[in-house]
């Protein structure tokens, strides 16, 4: 039997009649009665009401109870015209029903017509047309309903329809517009979608399959109908395919890079094999080649040996999974554009016009009539879409024919624009009035993406999915997926036809985490939460050493493994601890620790299962964020204590542990973004003491300690100079992407000959501080004063207050924090082997942090002024201010290094509430760092010593785990030696306990990097 669905005036009686088990589906509406008034809604389970001018009355499910809250059931359906402040609501006055369809019509005649269709569980209406719209007003068509205590699911049909935040975890409020009618193209649809009330996660599902397969919404590419029987089948091999996906990141540089990538992921035991775009087709952006272009310098045979690659992974029970930025087009190797070529002219745009006056080859003026309605891009990227574009776009190319010209605008409020072209293509050509000019969109003024609004994004997906279907390649990569976004449903468009045009299923994700906004088995849920939200979690790094950043120790990891534990996660991964580019073989082979971090990365995927609800939750609760005002990275969280999961005979054990702290003076554990952990340390001379707290009973500690170089005020030259590490045009290019300026990118500079002395002392005068903001620097003698203000200013009271009226406070005092863009003076130097800073500072006590930024986006030293009086500070390495308190990593100086700089900056980077700092700084100067060595090292800890029998040099590491040897390891955790050590009473008390380093030390004596670790008690876990 046919279920219909009814559109009731009101009063009318609904007949009862008998609920087929499996409704068919329902491919039209009929009306049980039309006319004006309010409108009854029902399906088969499902019966929603409307009053007369659309609100909604209720909403039920089989003979259950309203489930509309009515004290405050939405605004129903209305229209909006403006936005922000200038948003004016129109509400409907009267609703009708005419041949299955509502019609709802506003005061000003505006008459808005939807397709309503009701399957078993769900309702779905579809924008069929907007008619009498007053001229101008171009308003969006909204609805809006409040349900008691329980989340209505919408789901988009298509891609011109924003139905609300389908994922938000609690919300009762139904909220779905039709927000971009007027801007579609042609052959774009108008917009629908569809929206249910669960009962369960059963019924949630139900429907959703129900949704899937009855409503004319995008699915995968199948052979045959695509039916509910084939969509739940669909479901089931996703899930047997993707519900554990362990994952390693690699990169490879030749062919034979793949062999020891495969045999570690084997090691591993995962399978996934992620490939960054520099390994699979050798560009991240890409300039000379096509976006699916394979890169032959590690598959020779381009698609034939990357089809190889995976079938030998898919045999051994893994898949690759390739990383792309969507789909964009180079100045060069696409079929769209490139020297020689017809330049396709459906590329993402702002606006059209016409040449107003012929050119020649070598023309540098241009006229530019612009079409009716055609405006430059407002420079404001907050005002909302079409007036302007997000920032990631350039704007300064246009297009005449096949020539691509870089321009500056000039006369852009005029009837005929002027522009002077910078920069003319490859291949200049004449050019005749009339011709068609296109302003372009460039994303992140790296590439160029298809204009959503023509056939040209169809045309792209297709050749997209059908590159991924050819390979055999599980999994769709949409980074960049905002370069689509010319419109702001261009994303949703370019992904609906990839997914219409995949024919197996496929993982897929954003550099956000979110899949295909079309891939319904992401919506399904199990046990309460949807399936991306059990994506994954639980990660390990491994990285060699370089300048700026440590190689993975043999802790660091547990801090990011044992939170994925704990949520017991099925997609543990391993991969460079930024996010580009993979694992190289020469890590793998390089690192002398890799067979112990593989092993750390099974033992925490087996004993994640096996945890109790309480060790989770210890685990869990280990974990904070930081709260404290302007946290420098507030995403990632923090961590005192660690865990660390072992293999023993019997089973595993877990054991809390920390890195010892001096107190706030620290850092705690802390996730960096896009970097990976930062483990506390602390950084001291030799003979140095430090107080450290042990939260645990009393014990033995355990360390690892880096040698580091001796500091002397002259400079010393190293023997041998490492040379920077210059970035690749690959990295560059995600630096664009990620946002950094190219002043944190830019090239380095030309080395100081090596016959002129490096400057050392930068000491400045006031006169020469520039960009002084609100500081005040001034000369006292020969120190610099430098001053902020940070109080409350209080506001006189005004002649029409009261009498006696007290003046006010305004506004309220908060802590004053920066980050960057410090006043400034210029300093050409060189800190490649004079790490070191060192100055003299009478503090004032008040708290601040003062900060001294050497070279542009480069290194911070930071010195809290927690003290009074006059003080000699001396700061070994710019990483200090890492593990400094309330400071930290700024993003853009993550790859910061040492070596030539053009200017110093210095500030207070933080100073409390109500405040004023003031601070004289003197003898301010680069310190040089040489090479040292100390020999029978002996390691105090409270009352006792270790005593280590033998010489330990620059940049060697002391790893002690216990017993009667110290290991001896170099930067890279190669084993160089295990040395003896002698025990006298090595053991320190719960609570603080003071450290220290002596010894046979070289002139000048070295520093140390030390982490000095206490455990707590073993938890054993049974097999």
């Amino acid at each position: 039997m046919k279920r219909t669905l009814l559109l009731l005036a009101a009063g009318l009686f609904l007949l009862a009649s008998c609920k087929p088990p499996e409704p068919p589906k329902i491919t039209a509406t009929d009306t049980g009665k039309s006319g004006p008034g309010g409108q009854t809604i029902k399906g088969g389970d499902v019966t929603m009401s409307f009053s007369a001018d659309g609100k909604p009355l209720t909403f039920t499910r089989g003979n259950g109870s309203n489930l509309i809250n009515t004290k405050d059931p939405g605004k129903g359906f209305y229209m909006t015209t403006g936005s922000g402040p200038d948003e004016k609501i129109i509400p409907f006055t009267s609703l009708e029903s005419q041949d299955g369809k509502l019609i709802l019509t506003a005061a000003d005649s505006t008459r808005a017509t939807l397709a309503v269709n009701a399957g078993n569980s769900h309702i779905s209406f579809r924008l069929e047309k907007i008619e009498n719209v007053p001229k101008g007003s171009e308003p969006i068509l909204r609805l809006q309903a409040t349900f008691n205590n329980i989340c209505p699911m919408s789901v988009p049909l298509d891609y011109m329809v924003d139905p609300g935040n389908f994922y938000a975890p609690r919300r009762v409020t139904l909220n779905a517009s039709w927000p971009f009618l007027w801007f579609r193209g042609e052959k774009d649809p108008l917009g629908s979608f569809a929206f249910f009330v669960p009962l369960n996660d059963d019924d949630h599902n139900e429907t959703l399959l129900r949704i899937w397969t009855e409503e004319k919404m995008p699915h995968p590419k199948v052979d045959g109908k695509w039916t509910y029987e084939r969509a739940k089948a669909w479901v089931e091999e996703w899930k047997s395919k993707f519900t554990n996906t362990h994952l390693l990141s690699i990169s490879a540089e030749k062919p034979e890079d793949l062999d020891v990538l495969f045999d570690f992921a084997k090691k591993l035991n995962v399978n996934r094999l992620y490939l960054h775009t520099d390994t699979w087709r050798g560009a991240y952006w890409v300039y000379d080649r096509d976006p699916l272009s394979v890169n032959k310098k590690v598959f020779p045979r381009g698609e034939a040996d990357l089809k190889a690659f995976q079938d030998k992974l898919k045999a051994n029970g893994m898949d690759a999974m390739l990383h792309t930025l969507s789909y964009g087009f180079g100045m060069e190797g696409s079929k769209y554009i490139g020297k020689g070529k017809k330049t396709d002219h459906r590329l993402a745009n702002w606006g059209k016009g016409k040449l107003e006056k012929s050119i020649s080859e070598t023309d540098k003026t241009i006229f530019f009539r612009p079409n009716p309605g055609v405006k430059f891009p407002d420079p404001d990227c907050s005002l909302p879409w079409p007036k302007s574009y997000p920032r990631f776009f350039s704007r300064g190319e246009i297009l005449i024919g096949d020539e691509i010209f870089q321009c500056k605008f000039e006369d852009t409020d005029k009837e005929v624009w002027k522009l002077t072209a910078t920069q003319r293509g490859v291949t200049p050509a004449k050019h005749e009035a009339g011709s068609e000019v296109i302003g372009l969109l460039k994303a992140y003024n790296q590439n160029y993406y298809p204009d959503s609004r023509t056939d040209l994004p169809e045309i792209a997906a297709k050749e997209y999915a059908d590159f991924f279907n050819r390979m055999g390649i599980q999994h769709n990569e949409f980074d960049g997926g905002e370069c689509h976004q010319d419109v702001p449903w261009g994303f949703p468009k370019f992904t609906m036809f990839v997914y219409q045009n995949t024919d197996h299923p496929m993982t897929s994700n954003t550099s956000g985490g979110t899949p295909n906004p079309w891939d319904m088995v992401y919506r399904f849920k199990n046990n309460g939460d949807f399936i991306m939200h059990k994506r994954g979690g639980g990660a390990a790094a491994l990285t060699l050493h370089r300048e700026g950043r440590l190689s993975t120790s043999p802790i660091e990891n547990h801090f990011t493994l044992a939170p994925g534990a704990a949520g017991n996660s099925t997609g543990f991964a391993i991969g460079k601890p930024e996010p580009m580019f993979g694992i190289f073989s020469k890590t793998i082979v390089g690192h002398g620790l890799t067979e112990l971090i593989a092993e750390q990365f099974a033992t925490w995927r087996a004993v994640a299962p096996k945890l109790t609800p309480e060790l989770r939750k210890q685990i869990n609760d280990a974990y904070f964020k930081d709260k404290t005002p302007f946290p420098l990275d507030p995403g990632p969280s923090m961590a005192k204590t660690l865990f660390e999961a072992r293999k023993t005979e019997d089973g595993y054990e877990i054991q809390p542990f920390c890195v010892m702290l001096r107190g706030k003076e620290d850092v705690d554990w802390k996730g960096v973004m896009e970097y990976g952990p930062v483990a506390p340390r602390q950084y001291i001379g030799s003979g140095l003491r430090l107080r450290l707290e042990n939260p645990f009973a009393r014990q033995a500690p355990q360390f690892i300690i880096r040698v580091l170089d001796g500091y002397t005020d002259g400079f010393a030259k190293h023997a041998e100079e490492a040379p920077k590490e210059e970035l690749s045009k690959d990295m560059q290019g995600y630096l664009i992407g990620a946002g950094a300026s190219p002043d944190h990118i830019a090239a380095t500079p030309a080395p100081t000959p090596a016959s002129t002395s490096p400057a050392l002392l930068m000491q400045p005068k006031a006169a020469q501080i520039k960009d002084l903001g609100k500081y005040v620097f001034a000369d006292v003698g020969a120190a610099l004063e430098m001053s902020f203000d940070n109080t409350a200013k209080a506001e006189p009271a005004q002649p029409s207050a009261a009498p006696n009226a007290k003046p006010k406070a305004t506004p309220a005092p908060v802590e004053h924090f920066q980050g960057e863009h410090f006043p400034s003076f210029a300093f050409n130097g060189n800190s490649q082997n004079a790490r070191g800073v060192a100055l003299t500072v009478t503090g004032d006590g008040s708290g601040a942090l003062l900060i001294v930024q050497v070279g542009s986006g480069g290194k911070d030293y930071v010195v809290p002024i927690d003290f009074t009086g006059r003080k000699d500070i001396f700061i070994p390495l710019g990483e200090v201010a890492r593990t400094t308190g309330r400071w930290g990593i700024r993003y853009h100086a993550r790859g910061a290094g040492y070596g030539q700089f053009g200017a110093v900056s210095m500030g207070f980077c933080r100073i409390p509430a109500n405040t004023k700092a003031k601070v004289l700084v003197e003898n301010l100067r680069l310190v040089g760092n040489t090479p040292s060595s100390i020999k029978n090292p002996v390691i105090h800890a409270g009352a006792g010593t270790l005593s280590i029998k033998g010489e330990v040099k620059t940049d060697q590491y002391l790893w002690y785990q216990g017993g009667d040897k110290v290991g001896v390891y170099d930067l890279d955790w190669h084993l160089q030696a295990n040395l003896p050590v002698e025990l006298k009473d090595y053991e320190i008390d719960h609570g603080f306990n003071e450290f220290w380093i002596d010894g046979e030390v070289s002139d000048p004596a070295p520093w140390f990097d030390v982490e000095f670790i206490a455990k707590g008690e073993v938890i054993p876990l049974k097999k």
